[in-house]
Formats: C-alpha cells, structure tokens, sequence
C-alpha cells in the first residue's frame, strides 16, 4: 500500500549534518537524533538528509538509511510525524538515482533531492538533462526536487527554462537553488505559478530575505544547524509584512554564517563544536585536525600548530559562553516584544483559561447530573409499569364487556410457545391461527419478556395509566386494528388503515406478494420471489418515498426485501437469509405491531418501539429519526491530514446526501485519504465518497452506532443506549436532511401497487415456465 507523502510545508529546512564514532566511525545515532530534536525544537519546518552537508559521498547505502531512519524515529519521538524528509539521491545514472530513491523511500524520506548527471559533463546538454530527470521523475516511488548547484555539478548550469519544462513533470515537486540566482528562481516561480504546491528553496542562510523577495516558498541552509532559531526568525519576520526587521537580522546572520560557510563543511562542524562543547569527527579523507586549525584561526593565531589545547579550551569556553549570552538576549527580546504586542500579561490569561474551565466543568456537571435524573426517571417508570401481583380483593370490581373480556382471558402469547410462533403475526394474514410447517424452534416461555401487555389484561392496566404501554403499547394497537378492518370494510378499502402509514403500504404490498405468489395461484421459486419481492419494493419508494432511492443506491439496504420475503414465505431457508441484526426477538414474535418496526436493525430499539409505540400514531416520525440516526465511528486522523487521532462519529444519512451529486455510472473516483479539511467531506462529493467506502457503510452493518442525541429526543431508548450509542465528537455539514416517510393510503395508490405486482409476478412465472 502507497505511503501518503507529507506535504512540504513554507518555512526553513535544515541541510542536517552527519555525526560519526571518533573511534570508529560509525554513525552515532544518539548524536544524530539529539540533533534532529534541537532543531525541530528551534521552529525548523523540514530536514535534508545525505546531502552536501551529510557528507553523503562519503557513506554506503546501509549507512544513508540508517541516517534516515534515525532522523525520523528523532521527528517521531517528539511528536513531529507531519516533520517531511528530505533525501539526497544523486547519481550519474538513471538506474542507480532511481536504486537511491528506492532506498530513501523505504527507510522513511518523503522526497528526493537530485543533482544533474556531472561525471561526463561534456556531454550533458540541456536535452540529455531534461530526459535524465524525466526518466528519473517516471520511475522514482517519491517525488523528486531538483537541485540547482553548479560547484559540485561540474559548473553544469540549469537555465530556468529547463527547469521549467522538466517542472511540468506530476512527480517533480519543487527545486532548490543553491546557485544563488535570484533572477533565475524568480522566472521559475513565475512559470509555476499554476501549480500552488510547487517548492523553490533557496540553498543558503545569507539567502534567506533575497529568496523570499524573489518568490521562495522557503530555504534549505546548511547554516541552520548552527543558528536555526535565527534563520526562522528571518522568515518570520518576513512572513508578518516586517520587511525592515526582517533585512536587519538577514545582515547579522550573513556575517555569521560567512565565517563558519567559507570554510565548508568543517567549518560548520567547527561552529557546532564550539556551541556545544563537543568534537565531531568528519569523515576521512579530511583530517580531524582541521578543528584546532580552525579554533586557531578564529583565535587570530598562525596555522601552524603552535596553539596549545589550553588555548583552544578556553576559545570554546569563550565561544560557548557568548552563545548562551546571544541565546539569553533572544530570549529577553522576544519576551519584550511579546508584552509589547499583547496587553494582556500572563497572569491574566491564565486567569481568563481557568475562568473559561471552571464554566465548562459546571456545564458538564449540570450534563451529568441531568442525565443521571433522565436515567433515574427512565429506571422508575420501567419499575412503575412492571405487572403487579395485586390481591384479588383489591380490584375494582367493575363491568366488563366482551371485548375486555376476551382480552383479559386470552392474553397476546402463551406461557409456553410453540413452532407456530416463530411464524411472523401479520394484519393481512387471512389463517393467522394455521401452524406452519417450514419453521420451527424451540424458544424460551415467553413469560420471561416481562411487561403489562404481555401478562396483564385491561383491568391489571388501570393502575399504569400514564405508562407508554398502556396508551400507546401493543395491546393498543390491537385494539385499535381491530375497529379499522371493520370501519375499512364499511368504506369499501382494499387495505387495513392503521396508525402508521408506512406500515400500512408494507403490510399491503406483502398481502399482494403472498396472493400472487403462493398456492393456489402460483408458487414461485425463492430467487425468483426474492425477484419479485425486489420490484415491488422499488416501485413502492418510487411512487411514495422518491427522495429515499438515493439511500437505498448508496448504502445497498437490500436487509428489508430479506425480511419482507421471510413474512411472506416463513422458512427455515428465508430465516437463515436474515442479517442476525434483522432476525425477530421474542417479543416481536409474540404480538401485533407496526411492520415498520422490522425495518430497524436494532433488535433492542425494536423492542423498545413494539412496547412503547406500537399504538403510537407518530410511529412513522419515530422510525425516520431512529434513520436518520444511523451513525459510524472511526479516528479524525484517518479523515483529515494533520489531525489528531480523535474518535469522531459521522452520520450515514449526511454522506448519502454529500454523495448525492455522484451518479452510479459516474466516472467520479473516490478522493484520496486523508483529506486537508473536514468540511470537504460534506461538501466535495468525491471525499464523500471516499469515507463512506473507509467506514464501509455498504457491507459493514455491525459498525452501526446512533447518534447520542436521538436518546436525548426520546429518552425511552435509553434503556438500550449502552452498545449503542457512537461515543465521540460529530462531523456534521452545517445542514442535515431526514429520511422522510410515505403519505396516507389510498385507492389510486393501492391499486398501483396491485397492478405493478400482478403484472411483475404473472410475468416472472412465464419466464420461470419457459426456463
């Protein structure tokens, strides 16, 4: 899998020396990596690993590597993973550039940094240079920066012409120009305007301002390993608009960073020596004496050995000392500029900080303790509405009519089930009472489900009568289905009204399917009735719910044609097909209510909607919330570049409408991950679409969550929220839309739905004859 690069930022990047073993000369990875800290402490935006100041001629494949790595685990140890890498890669030879990319980009750089081929200089004209870095650009797994430096190219000069052409390359990424042509880097920055992600890097500390002023996006300075803290003050300054400022440290930094950069490499070591007290080795053939020479000379004695250590002792004290006043200046002047810009001390923003927490602390306290109410509240009415075991002497003796009576004698399951049970109970059912052969299970007494509407009749009820159960519970509902067959029958309806709509056009169209598909007058195969059962359905959203087509389209929600085939044709076969999210529990196998509520994958939310609202006549409203609630969760790292690994929800319902703009034929791909904001993946289709394929919205139901605040609009499913409820901070677009739910029955709607499913099943039958 493709490693994502790591963008290259505006600012200073370091040309980080190598550091060896005195005795031995190997690298010295603690050095390295404590180098690699101090300079990333010190504001530095980026490193260059295994370049001129690496000493990268110098070192074998395994030892370039291991400087990369080190460099990394360095960045990575203090929290600077988005810190990009560098990587010197140059060679003479396609083959052998293209080896070190490979190489660099294993051991963990993001970029390449390549020289035009020198060894046979003669011969590179603008032509074979221009095919050198194309063929290098084509196969190098990293993008490539070019490096524009005469002195160790043999003088080889790249006009800016030529890097503007080989710039048009996608996997060429930006040039560093250590050449110090200021015209030339501003012509190229012209001629890459269009690409904004372009870099040009200036290549020395004295260039710092004279880059930035021609177009730079930043610098690459050797003299950043001596003085990072001043070359990023440079740009700083330069970036807030103080030019002034910005040109006065550019002059003391140039002076500074002549003395050690005339003298090369060993200079610049030299200087590292004497602010840190240390003595680095450069690698053979440079002889290590050339420190105390150079320790020499800026003690303005002759080269000629005559110094003595005591000497270039007390020059390092001196020179150690003088840094850590330069340090403490810094300091004192940028705490005086900081109160200078800011009236407010930090006595007082620390106050305002603790103000500001103190008041979140009593907001989240006042959250908890009205939770803890909404709970207690939740917990006492389950207990208030639990059947009572009351003395037959303390009923209230009244007169029952007959249809309490046969309520109170003929409660809704028996104590103990049997096979006929796990057939699903149907309003449309014309034998509900006929046992069925092709299911059947051995279940628990349905005594243990517990609840009024189960155990109590009407008379046991009174005493509950503010509870859900009682006004709005199953034995509501089937009280009121009951007086709709026979006010439906009197107005000469070829459908059940009832209180939910929605449910009223599934329980009518699976009353068609089973009449046409079914003996006497047809039996369909099971592909065939899943076939048909498919169609119908279809037609169903098209003509009652159009806006809901496109969820179906993006999230594959083929889970109710399942259970809608197993209501029609109760089997172990149609069974075995449900999700195990979708399969009944007990209690929807021992009562009437809404068909809606199948619709649902949460067996506890079922349960709860059959106990509390099977009678409820905003049902459809209910179940559109619980919907649109459907929510997945997942890191804010994996989402949005930069970001930390936050858990993060984002609901199903506002992906499906960001993707609403990508047609299913579309040529449209997915965005790549992670993108650079998060309002991009409510408002970029392709970003949309790209996170509903990483949470995997389409195959991965178990990931389903609700978001928490469809406990706080009905708190009765708090009882069922543990497992539930997506726990993290929500993405959401500044807008979200609702699933919305189908209108009313009636006669022209009915008779379409049997019509279509006539002419659906009559047709798949003759097909199924001819096969």
């Amino acid at each position: 899998m493709e490693r994502a690069t790591r963008a290259l930022p505006r600012g200073i990047f370091a040309a980080s020396m190598s550091f060896f073993d005195k005795t031995t000369e190997n690298i010295d990875t603690q050095t390295q990596r404590q180098h690699t800290i101090r300079l990333s402490e010190a504001g530095i935006a980026g490193f260059v690993v295994m370049g001129s100041n690496g000493e990268a001629p110098h070192l074998s494949i395994e030892e370039r590597n291991t400087i990369i790595r080190e460099t990394r685990n360095a960045l990575d140890s203090i929290g600077k993973q988005h810190t990009p890498i560098i990587s010197g890669c140059s060679e003479h030879s396609v083959r052998g550039t293209v080896h070190l990319c490979n190489e660099a980009s294993r051991a963990g750089s993001d970029y390449a940094l390549v020289l035009p081929p020198s060894y046979f200089s003669k011969g590179m004209s603008p032509e074979v240079i221009e095919s050198f870095f194309t063929d290098v650009a084509d196969h190098s797994p990293i993008p490539i920066i070019l490096y524009s430096f005469p002195a160790v190219s043999a003088g080889i000069e790249m006009d800016s012409g030529l890097l503007s052409r080989i710039s048009q390359h996608p996997n060429v990424v930006g040039t560093k120009f250590t050449c110090g042509d200021t015209g030339k880097l501003s012509r190229v920055s012209t001629a890459m305007k269009s690409r904004q992600s372009y870099a040009l890097f200036g290549g020395l500390a004295d260039f710092i301002l004279p880059a930035l002023v021609a177009g730079a996006t930043g610098v690459i300075a050797g003299g950043a390993n001596v003085t990072p803290r001043t070359c990023v003050q440079v740009f700083d300054l330069w970036q807030e608009g103080l030019v002034e400022e910005a040109r006065e440290m550019q002059a003391i930094l140039a002076k500074g960073d002549w003395e050690h950069t005339a003298r090369g490499i060993s200079g610049t070591k030299a200087a590292l020596n004497d602010l840190n007290s240390r003595h680095y080795l450069l690698f053979r053939p440079i002889p290590p004496e050339v420190f105390d020479k150079l320790c020499i000379d800026a003690m303005g004695k002759k080269a000629n050995g005559t110094a003595t250590s005591q000497d270039i002792k007390k020059l390092r004290n001196r020179l150690s000392q003088q840094a850590f006043r330069r340090r403490r200046d810094d300091l004192i002047r940028e705490l005086r500029e900081r109160a200078d810009n800011n009236h407010t001390n930090e006595s007082e923003a620390l106050a305002k900080l603790r103000r500001e927490n103190t008041a979140l602390r009593e907001q989240l306290a006042e959250a908890h303790a009205k939770l803890n109410s909404l709970l207690a509240g939740v917990q006492a009415l389950v207990l208030n509405t639990a059947p009572r075991h009351e003395d037959a002497n303390d009923e209230v003796s009244r007169t029952n009519s007959p249809d309490d009576n046969i309520s109170a004698s003929q409660p809704i399951v028996d104590d103990q089930p049997t096979s006929a049970d796990l057939r699903p109970i149907s309003q449309n059912d014309a034998s509900p009472d006929e046992p069925n052969p092709c299911l059947e299970a051995d279940l628990p007494p349905t005594s243990d489900l517990g609840g009024p509407m189960i155990t109590c009749g009407m008379t046991q009820q009174i005493p509950n009568i503010w509870s859900f159960e009682y006004q709005m519970g199953p034995q509501v509902y089937n009280d009121a289905l009951v007086s709709s067959q026979d006010l439906g029958h009197s107005r000469r309806q070829i459908w059940v009204e009832s209180n939910s709509s929605f449910s009223d056009h599934i329980d009518f169209i699976q009353h068609e399917l089973k009449a046409r598909t079914e003996p006497p007058k047809a039996q369909l195969s099971l592909p065939l009735l899943y076939l048909a059962t498919t169609s119908a359905l279809s037609i169903f959203h098209t003509i009652s719910r159009q806006d809901v087509m496109l969820w179906y389209t993006k999230t594959r929600f083929y889970y109710t044609r399942d259970i809608t085939v197993w209501k029609i044709r109760p089997c172990d076969e149609t069974f075995n097909k449900l999700h195990p999210q979708y399969r009944p529990t007990l209690l929807q196998l021992s009562c009437s209510y809404p068909a809606v509520i199948d619709w649902l994958p949460f067996p506890s939310i079922r349960d709860c909607l059959v106990r509390y609202h099977a009678g409820n006549p905003c049902i459809d409203q209910v179940v559109s919330d619980v919907v649109s609630m459907y929510a997945v969760e997942t890191l804010l790292s994996d989402l949005v570049i930069d970001a930390p690994p936050l858990q993060v929800y984002v609901k199903v319902m506002d992906l499906v409408q960001a993707m609403g703009a990508i047609d299913e034929d579309s040529s449209e791909r997915p965005a790549p991950l992670p993108t650079s904001k998060a309002t991009d993946i409510f408002n970029v289709p392709s970003v949309a679409l790209a996170v509903a394929n990483h949470l995997q919205i389409e195959t991965r139901l178990d990931r389903y969550k609700l978001d928490p605040r469809l406990f706080i609009r009905h708190p009765e499913f708090l009882e069922s929220a543990g497992s539930l409820m997506a726990h993290g901070a929500p993405l959401q677009p500044d807008y979200s839309s609702y699933l919305s739910f189908p209108t009313s029955m009636d006669n022209r709607i009915a008779s379409s739905y049997r019509n279509f499913i006539a002419f659906t099943c009559s047709n798949v039958y003759e097909e199924s004859k001819i096969e």
